[in-house]
C-alpha cells in the first residue's frame, strides 16, 4: 500500500466513501474535499478558505508530505437548488498546488446521514481543462444513494466524545473538541476454491472547532487503518481460519491556516461539457 493518498482529503462527509480522506471524483489527482465539509450546519462562505498538511506513513516505513487547500468559490443556483462551489488545491506546498473543484447542493447540511452520503449531493464535477485553461466539468447524475437509508446508517462510524483539548497550531492555541472515531470495512470475494475476506479497521481522533475554523471545522486529525486478511478452503468453516494483518497506515493531518476573501480559482470560470475531450456547452 503506498501512503500516497489523493487527500485529506481523505474526508468528512463522506466519510463519505468508506474512508476519511477519499476523492469522491473530479480533476485527476485532486481530492473533491466534499468529506472535510463540516456535515452538522454550514460554517462559511464565498471566499473562506482552509490550508491543511497532510502527511502519512505506511507499514514499509514509505512517507508523504503534501498541502491541501480547501476554499468557497461560487455560490450559485443549481436545478432549484441552492449550491457552492468547493475548490481544492493540492500539491508539495502551498506555492505549488493543482486546482479542482465540485459543485455542492447545500441540501448535505439537511441530511442526517451525510457523514456517509455526502458524494450524492455533489452536482457537477471539474474533470479536466481545455488548452487555452478553461475548467469543464461533467454533471454527476447520480442524485440518489444506492443503499437505503437502514443499510447507510450501519455504514457509520462509532463517534465518542473525548472532551475539550487544547493544541498549539500555527495560528496560536486553539480549543477543540475532541472525537474519537471508529470504523471497520470488510469485503468477501469467491474464488474457484476458495474464499478471499478482507478488512480494514480504521481509528481516528480528530479535533473540532467549527466555530473558528471554517468550512470543515477541522484543527487536526490522527488517523490509523490496520488491513487483514483471511482466505479459507471450499468446505470448511472460516472460524478456523483467523484474520492476519497485512499492513498498515498512519496519517496525520494538521491546519496550518485559515482565512476570508479568497478569489475562485476554478468556479468562476467552468463550463459544463457532455464529454470528456469535447462537446463542451453552456447548460
Amino acid at each position: 500500500m503506498t501512503v500516497r493518498r489523493v487527500a485529506l482529503a481523505a474526508a468528512l462527509v463522506g466519510l463519505l466513501l468508506p474512508a476519511l480522506w477519499q476523492p469522491a471524483g473530479g480533476q485527476k489527482n485532486v481530492p473533491s474535499s466534499i468529506q472535510l465539509v463540516y456535515p452538522m450546519k454550514k460554517i462559511f462562505k464565498p471566499g473562506d478558505w482552509v490550508l491543511y498538511k497532510v502527511g502519512g506513513q505506511n507499514g514499509r516505513g514509505e512517507t508523504s508530505t503534501d498541502c491541501q487547500r480547501v476554499q468557497i468559490g461560487v455560490a450559485t443556483t443549481y436545478r432549484g437548488e441552492d449550491c457552492f462551489w468547493l475548490e481544492t488545491g493540492w500539491g508539495p506546498d502551498p506555492d505549488r498546488l493543482v486546482w479542482g473543484a465540485v459543485m455542492v447542493s447545500e441540501n448535505i447540511f439537511l441530511d442526517s446521514l451525510a457523514d456517509v452520503r455526502g458524494s450524492v449531493y455533489i452536482r457537477q464535477m471539474h474533470v479536466t481543462n481545455t488548452p487555452d485553461g478553461t475548467p469543464l466539468a461533467l454533471i454527476n447524475r447520480t442524485l440518489a444513494p444506492n443503499l437505503p437509508p437502514g443499510d447507510l446508517a450501519a455504514r457509520r462510524p462509532t463517534y465518542t466524545e473525548l472532551g475539550i483539548d487544547t493544541l498549539d497550531t500555527p495560528k496560536g492555541r486553539i480549543a477543540c473538541r475532541l472525537v474519537e472515531v471508529k470504523r471497520t470495512y470488510r469485503s468477501a470475494r469467491d474464488m474457484p476454491d476458495s474464499t478471499m475476506q478482507q478488512g480494514t479497521i480504521s481509528t481516528a481522533r480528530r479535533w473540532y472547532n467549527a466555530d473558528l475554523i471554517p468550512i470543515t471545522g477541522l484543527v487536526r486529525e490522527e488517523e490509523e487503518k490496520v488491513y487483514f486478511e483471511r482466505a479459507w478452503p471450499l468446505g470448511k468453516p472460516s472460524t478456523d481460519y483467523p484474520m492476519r494483518e497485512v499492513g498498515k497506515d498512519v496519517l496525520r493531518v494538521e491546519m496550518i491556516d485559515f482565512g476570508h476573501g479568497a478569489k475562485p480559482m476554478v468556479s468562476d470560470r467552468v463550463r459544463v461539457t457532455t464529454q470528456v475531450g469535447g462537446g463542451e456547452g453552456d447548460e
